[in-house]
């Protein structure tokens, strides 16, 4: 996996709950998808209602910072004064998605996927 996750903050206050991931190398995010889930057991999880957010196709680099908040907003890449990057995404939900203590995330890396064909409109 070449995205840590370094965890999920302001749990349950919608204008600030996210998580926070690291690239550990460089990376394409289109191929990253986060889940909400909570834990049923030691290590047993179940899927959350609104459960999954698939990153749009962005280029990372190695130690750049992903943030992806529970609310809505605009998607935007900031540089911070020590050179750090951070690139901000908004699964634009009304409500906080980890209020509960039992409640995670996942990421999943998706290298390959198959879709139902589909006739394209035209």
């Amino acid at each position: 996996m070449n995205i840590k996750l370094v965890g999920i903050f302001d749990r349950g206050n919608l204008d600030k709950e996210r998580i926070h991931f690291i690239a550990l190398s460089d990376l394409s995010l289109s191929y990253y998808a986060v889940f909400s889930t909570f834990y049923t057991g030691q290590n047993q999880i179940q899927a959350l209602d609104k459960n999954c957010y698939w990153f749009p196709p962005k280029n990372i680099r190695a130690n750049e910072n992903i943030v992806l908040y529970t609310k809505a907003g605009q998607t935007l890449e900031q540089k911070k004064e020590n050179g750090d990057v951070h690139h901000f995404y908004y699964r634009g939900l009304r409500v906080p998605v980890f209020q509960n203590p039992n409640a995670c995330a996942v990421i999943f890396e998706l290298k390959t996927w198959i879709t139902e064909p589909k006739a394209m409109p035209g």
